[in-house]
C-alpha cells in the first residue's frame, strides 16, 4: 500500500472511529452490506470468502486507527464477526420479507380468479 494512501486511510478512519466510537458502529459508515457479501474475518466457513485478515484496509489500517482506543486484533476479529452476521441477518430478512410479498401477492391474484373451476 502506498505511504500517503495509507496515511490518508488511516485518518479517515480516525474521523470515522470519532464520530462512531466503535468498530461495529464504523463499518457500515465505511462499508455497504452488499460490499460486505463475499469477506469474513478469516476467509473459512461454508461460504467461500475471502479473509479480511488478509487486507490492510481491513486490518492493519483499522488496528492503527483504534489502537489509541484499546482496539487489538482480538478485538477486531470479533467487532468484524459481529458486523459480518448482522449484514447476513439484514440480507436474510430482506429475503424473507421479498419472498413474503411474492406469494402474498399470487395468492390475492388466485383468490381472484374465484373459486376451482369444475371438470
Amino acid at each position: 500500500m502506498f505511504p500517503n494512501i495509507r496515511k490518508q486511510y488511516v485518518e479517515h478512519l480516525r474521523r470515522v472511529k470519532d464520530q462512531t466510537k466503535e468498530v461495529v458502529k464504523a463499518f457500515p459508515v465505511l462499508f455497504s452490506d452488499t460490499a460486505l457479501e463475499m469477506y469474513n474475518y478469516m476467509g473459512t466457513g461454508r461460504k467461500e470468502r475471502r479473509a479480511m485478515r488478509d487486507y490492510h484496509i481491513f486490518h492493519d489500517c483499522m488496528l492503527e486507527a483504534w489502537s489509541e482506543d484499546g482496539v487489538n486484533e482480538l478485538v477486531l476479529a470479533e467487532s468484524i464477526n459481529i458486523v459480518i452476521k448482522r449484514a447476513d441477518g439484514r440480507k436474510r430478512a430482506k429475503l424473507f420479507n421479498f419472498r413474503r410479498r411474492i406469494f402474498q401477492n399470487v395468492g390475492t391474484i388466485f383468490s381472484s380468479l374465484g373459486p376451482d373451476p369444475q371438470l
